[in-house]
């Protein structure tokens, strides 16, 4: 046999005695997985044609998704009496006998989505008492036969959407169902068959996406006296609703009849076979309305207790007065994208307890007059309004948001807000406004929200106080409004901002003349500001001078070439700095020096660097900083002609000469020299361990060459076997393993015919090393011949050689030839930041053992080193970080 042969079969051991050890092969299935306890077996996707017989008994979860089987027999899975979750999906099931499922009393959950059933015959799935959950999603399933679920007496839900059903199917007599889901077949006949009068539990119907074209009185006449939670009719074909199709029912709490082609005259039909009944919502989107809503259409319901009503994507040109009385408890109505140009006076009399009201995407020119005056969220957005009149808003005390965005309002007056008192948002986002009064915002005290971006406010006007009553605002937007003057107390009331967006302006001769720092002055909460595309070419050192809770700063795509050194002084809090595409050639130390600690991330992108000798600090200040720099390796030189498009990166102190050299400077290069000769030297006696070990594994690999090939060199006898724990330990704390740790765990003596009482085979280097073997040799091959590696840590731990020891045992860890190390602590007192990284998140983990001098403590300790020594789970099952 080759060496090469030898080593591939060495590999192929390696990996069958991983798997044997992970523990998770299946008797009989070598393809599949199982837990310890065989309790659960994955066999999916492994292109089963039939169900095997040979699934371990224990089982109670199977996996058997994506595979290719077509049948399943009589009492074909009888012999896993404990199943209680059974996964068929996505197979290619033609056929389901009577009692396939025989003798699974225990089976909860049961999935058969994705397969090509089209019958469902009679005892199918028959005496499954404990059987709650059924998928028969996306097959072919034509016809269901009566008694297919005799004996499911706990079934409570049947998911049936996405076959061929045309009817809806006997489903027989189950006293728990309470969910039936038959969305996308093909059903025209939606009456419900006489064996629903026993599903006594019904309370979720969802039948949408179906060929119903006609709802008659019998239609529910099986739900007698159901309480319904959802009734879902969206997306068939109904033109034609008798007048008592819903009598039969008690409530419904949500009805969805959507997208059917109802005219008037059946929707108030409809409607009124729900007249007395506990109703709280009805969505009736894309029906057939003819552009006008009947005047009585929804007084049917002023006896319900109806809360929501969706009518969006309808064609309805005009609300008529009083069109929706009898509504007096509805709380939410939508109206949005249905056409709507014309509202009257009284069109929205009888709302009283409505709270949010959706006109968004009509047609509207003007604001309805007469609210209902309890509304607290008006959405108004894409439509035609031009303006906003006096006390408009007047009765709306209530009113918290109010969003009027992509419209065409021009014109705002000194009354506009008038009586909104608790407005919290006001959004005016891509209007046309060009002038703000200058008491327009005095009756919004409670304001929090304002936007205003994507107007046309060039110029907000000098007015003392224009803001003052706005000192609970914490969020302004006027970005994208071409402003180029905002009046120097503008923000002076504004004292709870903590979001300011100003991008996308002309704000720069504004800011470059700011001297005294008065613009920003008053925003001591302000936590983000936008400041883009403003054509910023300088911002004055006190700018920010009172920003002190500042954390996003962004000033991208301006003009700006530098900044002041003491422009970020006092921004302690300031993690992200955004100042890419400006005209920043270089950086030096005193535009970065009073960045505060706490920044984060830097973008620099665009910037037209100039590769020279002035750029060398900033080059190096890349190299050490811990603040990211988004999109570094897309920086680029903009000059010198040597350097010019080339990556800013690979610009280094080292590839450019920017000096005249002198006796002096020579002096300092061989300095240099001999300081850079001591620092080589330290980090190799620092790395002697590692480059030991690395000499080591030449040697051996050698050695393996020149011998027999079987690996017989190096300290740890071959037939030893393997250890189950490998002692790591200080010199000083040799003592302390002899006295407390061998005598518990180790099964072999120090002292010849003395044996320990241990159950366990433990490397202790003082005992088993081989005499004149090396020593990194003895820990590499003493580590990779153990289980486990027990760490015994004290303040004598912390040197190099037990550090090193340790980065092997992680290393070892790390490549799934060791199962885990166990750390007892025995010296308390020293600081978790000494250390090591990894020990340290253990420690903080909570995943150490803990040596005292109490006696309980002591057997309690020792008791959970024995458990984990005995613990034999691998680094495959569990994630070794």
């Amino acid at each position: 046999m080759g060496l090469h042969d030898l080593r591939v079969a060495i590999l192929a051991s390696l990996i069958v005695c991983a798997f044997v050890e992970a523990d998770d092969s299946c008797p009989g299935l070598p393809a599949c997985f199982c837990s310890k306890d065989k309790t659960s077996v994955n066999c999916e996707g492994k292109n089963f044609t039939e169900f095997p017989t040979n699934v371990p008994t224990s089982g109670v979860k199977l996996y058997f998704g994506y595979n290719a089987i077509t049948r399943l027999s009589t009492d074909q899975l009888a012999y896993l009496p404990y199943l209680e979750k059974l996964l068929l999906n996505v197979n290619k099931l033609t056929a389901i006998e009577a009692f396939s499922f025989r003798n699974l009393t225990r089976l909860n959950y049961l999935d058969l989505r994705g397969n090509k059933l089209t019958f469902v015959g009679k005892d199918s799935f028959s005496d499954l008492p404990t059987l709650q959950t059924l998928y028969l999603t996306t097959n072919l399933i034509e016809t269901i036969e009566e008694g297919s679920f005799n004996g499911c007496k706990s079934l409570e839900s049947i998911y049936l959407q996405s076959n061929k059903l045309k009817a809806v199917p006997p489903l027989g007599d189950l006293p728990a169902l309470k969910q039936l889901v038959l969305e996308g077949n093909l059903i025209e006949n939606a009456t419900f068959p006489e064996t629903f009068f026993k599903c006594t539990s019904m309370s979720n119907i969802v039948i949408s996406n179906n060929n119903i074209e006609e709802l008659r009185n019998e239609t529910f006449q099986a739900l007698q006296n159901r309480s319904l939670s959802t009734l879902y009719l969206s997306r068939n074909k109904i033109t034609t609703a008798s007048a008592g199709v819903f009598s039969h029912i008690r409530s419904i709490t949500s009805l969805k009849l959507g997208s059917n082609p109802l005219d008037g005259a059946d929707l108030r039909a409809l409607i009124g076979s729900l007249a007395g009944k506990k109703l709280a919502s009805i969505d009736l989107s894309d029906i057939k309305l003819n552009g006008i809503l009947m005047l009585d259409t929804f007084s049917l319901l002023s006896n319900t207790t109806i809360t929501s009503l969706k009518l969006t994507y309808n064609k309805i040109q005009s609300l008529e007065n009083n069109v929706f009385y009898g509504l007096n408890r509805l709380i939410e109505l939508d109206l949005s994208n249905c056409q709507l140009q014309i509202t009257n006076e009284a069109s929205f009399n009888g709302l009283d307890s409505l709270n949010l009201l959706n006109l968004e995407k009509n047609k509207l020119t003007d604001i309805p007059r007469n609210l209902p005056s309890r509304l607290t969220k008006l959405y108004m957005d894409d439509n035609q309004i031009t303006a906003i009149p006096d006390s408009i808003f007047g009765n709306l005390e209530y009113l918290q948001e109010l969003y009027i965005r992509y419209n065409s309002i021009q014109t705002l007056t000194q009354g506009s807000f008038m009586g909104l008192l608790k407005l919290e948002r006001l959004n005016l986002y891509h209007n046309v406004i060009a002038t703000i009064p200058g008491k327009t915002f005095d009756p919004l005290t409670s304001l929090k929200g304002l936007d205003m971006a994507k107007n046309n406010l060039a110029n907000i006007q000098q007015s003392v106080g224009r803001f003052s009553s706005q000192g609970s605002l914490q969020y302004i937007n006027l970005a994208d409004n071409n402003c180029v003057y905002l009046q120097p107390d503008f923000f002076k009331f504004m004292t709870s901002l903590t979001e300011v967006h100003l991008e996308r302006n002309n704000l720069g001769g504004l800011i470059a003349e700011n001297y005294g720092g008065s613009f920003f002055a008053s925003l001591t909460s302000l936590n983000q500001l936008y400041l883009m595309e403003n054509s910023i070419t300088h911002i004055p050192g006190p700018t920010f001078q009172s920003l002190e809770s500042l954390q996003v700063l962004n000033v991208s795509r301006n003009k700006l070439r530098d900044w002041d050194s003491t422009l970020f002084r006092t921004t302690p809090k300031l993690r992200i700095f955004d100042v890419s595409y400006n005209l920043v050639a270089n950086l030096q130390d005193e535009n970065l020096r009073e960045l505060s600690a706490s920044l984060r991330s830097m973008n620099l992108t665009g910037n037209p660097f100039m590769c020279d000798c002035d750029l060398r600090w900033f080059r190096d200040w890349i190299d050490h900083t811990s603040v990211q720099l988004t999109n570094n390796l897309t920086y680029t030189c903009n000059g010198p002609a040597a350097w010019k498009n080339q990556p800013l990166m690979s610009f280094s102190r080292q590839k450019i000469n920017c000096f005249v050299f002198t006796w002096w400077m020579i002096t300092a290069i061989c300095v240099t020299l001999a300081l850079v000769i001591i620092i080589v030297s330290g980090l190799l006696y620092r790395k002697r361990w590692p480059i030991k070990l690395f000499i080591y594994k030449l040697r051996r690999t050698r050695r393996l060459r020149a011998n027999d090939g079987q690996g017989n060199y190096g300290a740890i006898n071959p037939d030893d076997g393997v250890y189950d724990a490998y002692i790591s330990c200080s010199e000083d704390d040799t003592d302390w393993v002899r006295t407390h740790l061998l005598p518990v765990i180790d099964n072999g003596c120090l002292i010849k015919d003395e044996p320990f009482g241990g159950e366990f085979k433990c490397y202790f280097g003082e005992r088993d090393s081989q005499p004149g073997s090396v020593a990194v040799g003895q820990m590499y091959e003493g580590i990779n011949a153990s289980r486990k590696v027990i760490v015994v840590l004290s303040r004598n731990y912390l040197n190099p050689t037990n550090l090193f020891e340790l980065d092997l045992t992680i290393t070892a860890l790390y490549e799934k030839k060791l199962e885990d190390y166990v750390v007892i602590h025995i010296d308390k007192g020293l600081p978790l930041q000494k250390f090591p990284k990894h020990l340290a998140n253990k420690i903080r983990r909570n995943e150490i053992l803990e040596w005292t001098e109490d006696a309980h403590a002591q057997a309690l300790m020792k008791g959970k080193l024995t458990d984990i020594l005995k613990n034999r789970e691998v680094a495959a099952d569990r994630d070794t970080v």
